[in-house]
């Protein structure tokens, strides 16, 4: 859900039926060893636009 972009973490928190976005972004944290934040940033860099292709 965090690669597709489209939605906040909050509302996949509350799809995933996590307590709370707090709580989502630590179990993140603690199996990637980043941020929910950290890795869209690193995904947005790893992205080729399409007309680049």
């Amino acid at each position: 859900l965090l690669d597709y972009g489209e939605l906040t973490l909050n509302e996949i928190a509350d799809r995933l039926n996590y307590s709370s976005t707090a709580h989502l972004s630590a179990q993140f944290k603690a199996q990637t060893g980043c941020t929910p934040r950290q890795y869209r940033q690193q995904k947005e860099r790893a992205r080729i636009p399409l007309d680049k292709i």
